[in-house]
């Protein structure tokens, strides 16, 4: 959703617009009724760890380089800002859900699956629009959002790669493939919606929307937590197969039949696609790395493009001559974003902040494995295929990624809960 965004000095996309007047709107209504309600018992570890990361974050202000202030500064405090307005966010919507029915919770969590095919929808659209050459994603947003001086609105809003135009979607290639991938477990495995033809025929959409980005990160991502749930319900693995089978061959034969892009991928471009996978991530990790050694409490919060952009802190020297025809400015705006949510976290925060991230999401992991509900095990599928993603890009650092953590652990614990009750309430009505 980063297409759509206001510049007053720091960016606002629509869901930071969304988030603000939801917190306000949750707070007009505690007040109204005198009291916020605590978060549930089961999520108050993870809303913990959460609030940890930022304590954590704030600390970091004193590893910054201040011989690079302003811009280190700037940086710091811009992102703790957007941090901690976000954290605020992700505790209003657990205490929320928390004092609401389950029946709610479950609407809540259909309705972001809902999103995430209509995201796919828009891939669609998009692609489409693309090959018949207009941009529908500057012909919508460009004509509601307002950007920053600097913006070089005469670029395509599209991604165009090869002989293909790649989805973008709402929020750039790699982050759009994992958003709309992350619900395929839950569709395909626990069934949020009751009927089965339903659940299916959006796992589809979901699969078409992750294909058309051809993002190889969030298609690995994918694979990688079906095998999960086949390493923990081996019994069930050949139903899920059974499943996937029967989702993907309408939409590998859609993609065959229309698209003559498709074809050609698949008959002569996919070996050379996939020889080009991870291509300049190694030559960047492990600078990256020989840094965090260096400076294991880290460089300071939103400091990487500080660093990589301002001083020689990373050597480069790898990546350049693998971009042997780029120059130093090009390669460095290029890798101002280390590609790696795990190696960001050590870089900018250091062990400490990479603790109590892994604490946050093995909490999140913990309260959804031990509801022992079909629900839960897609949840932990879902929440290793965003750990996976993040090995590779910064798609851990979207705001979507942690709401859909947070809507959806608490979901599985709350519908849980209510199938426990549910007999001993029948037992006594009787």
């Amino acid at each position: 959703m980063r297409l759509w965004q206001y510049y007053v000095g720091v960016r606002l996309a629509i869901y930071d617009l969304l988030l603000l007047a939801f917190i306000a709107y949750y707070f007009i209504r505690a007040a109204r009724r005198g009291r916020i309600p605590l978060p549930m018992r089961e999520l108050r570890p993870a809303l913990l760890w959460l609030c940890g990361i930022v304590a954590v974050s704030t600390l970091s202000f004193f590893l910054l380089d201040f011989n690079l202030a302003p811009i280190s500064t700037s940086q710091f405090w811009k992102r703790l800002a957007e941090l901690t307005f976000q954290t605020v966010g992700l505790i209003s919507v657990v205490c929320y859900l928390s004092e609401s029915p389950a029946s709610v919770t479950r609407r809540i969590l259909q309705i972001y699956i809902l999103g995430a095919a209509a995201s796919s929808f828009y891939s669609f659209f998009e692609v489409g629009c693309a090959y018949l050459g207009h941009d529908l994603g500057k012909a919508i947003f460009g004509r509601i959002s307002t950007y920053p001086p600097d913006f070089d609105f005469s670029a395509p809003f599209y991604f165009q790669w090869d002989i293909f135009y790649r989805a973008v979607g709402f929020a750039g290639v790699d982050a759009q493939a994992t958003y709309t991938a992350s619900v395929i477990p839950l569709l395909v495995l626990a069934r949020p919606f009751r009927k089965t033809v339903v659940n299916l025929t959006l796992a589809g959409i979901c699969i078409a929307g992750t294909a058309i980005t051809f993002s190889r990160n969030g298609t690995l991502s994918l694979l990688l937590a079906l095998m999960l749930y086949g390493a923990i319900r081996p019994r069930l693995f050949v139903r899920l197969l059974l499943k996937i089978t029967i989702v993907c061959i309408p939409v590998l034969t859609a993609a065959l039949l229309f698209s003559s892009g498709a074809r050609e991928m698949l008959s002569t471009r996919i070996y050379s696609s996939l020889g080009e996978v991870g291509m300049g991530r190694l030559e960047i990790y492990l600078p990256v790395w020989k840094s965090i050694v260096q400076h294991p409490f880290g460089h300071g919060l939103n400091q990487f493009s500080v660093v990589i952009m301002n001083t020689d802190e990373i050597d480069l020297t790898k990546v350049s001559i693998l971009y042997y025809n780029w120059d130093d400015l090009r390669i460095r705006e290029a890798y101002a974003n280390v590609h790696n949510n795990w190696l960001n976290w050590l870089f900018e925060g250091g062990w400490p902040l990479m603790l109590f991230e892994c604490g946050y999401f093995v909490s999140l992991i913990a309260a959804s494995w031990r509801t022992r509900s079909d629900l839960g095990i897609a949840i932990v599928c879902s929440i290793m295929l965003l750990l996976v993603s993040g090995l590779f890009n910064m798609t851990l650092s979207q705001f979507s990624s942690d709401l859909f953590f947070i809507i959806a652990t608490t979901a599985a614990v709350k519908l849980s809960k209510k199938s426990l009750e549910e007999p001993v309430t029948k037992r006594a009505v009787e």
